[in-house]
């Protein structure tokens, strides 16, 4: 069998499908900033466009004054200013909500090592105090400069941390995927536990072992594809810690974390392909008056997958079916929009 060239060793049955413990009230508080970041990162998005375009058009008409000092004008431009001022600050709140939904996702996820997730938490914290200083920058700016230079502060901070908001995502994306594999692998198991028990019975199970063939190729396609964005990814990580300051090296950094999103979704799709023939194995199984081996009827309590040349993390196993599928991971992806949504809030007013 194709998954047989990785040995199996015993590890504690509650941490199989885990990187680390969460309590169940950790969990459901976070799930529940969540969604309500969610909300209010929506709530603040229609603000904030309805403010960018408010802001757009008085500037707009800022034109015709130019060299003008009539009261119209001067009055146009104190409007302008105030347009600018809320379009800035509605900008800086939706960064903030979806820097808030970013971390209440990774407190909630037990697939990520509990250190990653510290590191991962402790850069969204110094990001999160840099725009609250920035906000209430915005909320004092007496003129037209101090809102420029609030801007550009913004503006500065967003091309510092933006390829860590795209790790961060990355990095969850990612490990939703491994979830996904573990769970495939201990499918595998099942599988075979089922044909040796068939067997026993007397019955064929030649074009069930045909198609479980099948399902190893796609567990360990996917398998491979994960592994290249996990290398990837690492080169980023390593990258952004040494110089993460020069366009070319942020360039560099954007173009591995993307390489290694396209890997991710391959390995999805692999798993998903795996799926597919997982649900036709079942249908084959069930034709034969059979049933798959249940989680419980495994004989081993503890295992832990180890490929031959180095250990990969404990795993939590349980059905390809569970929490976390194909339509979750593509949700999160999308949480990537940051820089569609503030890309107007350099140079807000002249």
């Amino acid at each position: 069998r194709i998954l047989s060239q990785y040995r199996i060793v015993k590890v504690e049955k509650d941490m199989m499908y885990k990187k680390r413990e969460i309590t169940r009230e950790r969990l459901m508080k976070a799930r529940e900033r969540y969604e309500k970041a969610k909300k209010e990162y929506m709530r603040v998005n229609k603000l904030y466009k309805e403010k960018k375009n408010k802001f757009i058009e008085a500037k707009n008409r800022l034109r015709e004054c130019k060299g003008k000092e009539t009261p119209e004008c001067q009055q146009l431009r104190e409007e302008t200013r105030e347009y600018a001022r809320n379009f800035l600050r509605h900008a800086i709140s939706v960064m903030l909500q979806h820097l808030e939904k970013i971390k209440a996702s990774i407190e909630a996820s037990d697939s990520i090592e509990e250190e990653k997730v510290q590191e991962m938490l402790s850069d969204i914290d110094e990001t999160v105090v840099s725009l609250k200083r920035i906000y209430d920058e915005v909320e004092k700016a007496e003129n037209k400069d101090d809102i420029k230079r609030a801007a550009r502060e913004v503006e500065k901070i967003w091309k510092e941390i933006r390829n860590r908001e795209r790790m961060h995502v990355a990095k969850l994306i990612h490990s939703k995927v491994w979830k996904l594999i573990k769970r495939g692998e201990r499918i595998e198991d099942r599988l075979y536990a089922t044909v040796e028990r068939m067997q026993k019975r007397g019955m064929d199970t030649s074009r069930i072992e045909n198609s479980i063939d099948k399902y190893s190729s796609a567990v360990v396609a996917a398998k491979e594809a994960y592994k290249k964005a996990s290398e990837l990814l690492q080169e980023a990580n390593n990258l952004r810690r040494d110089n993460e300051s020069s366009n070319e090296t942020r360039n560099i950094i954007r173009e591995k974390i993307k390489e290694a999103k396209s890997y991710i979704k391959e390995a999805n799709s692999r798993m998903r392909e795996a799926y597919n023939i997982l649900k036709d194995i079942i249908k084959e199984i069930k034709k034969l008056k059979a049933d798959l081996v249940r989680e419980d009827e495994l004989k081993d309590e503890k295992v832990e997958i180890i490929e031959e040349h180095g250990k990969m993390s404990p795993q939590n196993r349980t059905n390809m079916t569970g929490s976390t599928s194909m339509n979750e991971i593509e949700k999160d992806e999308n949480t990537d929009t940051w820089e569609n949504e503030t890309s107007n809030i350099s140079n807000p007013t002249s």
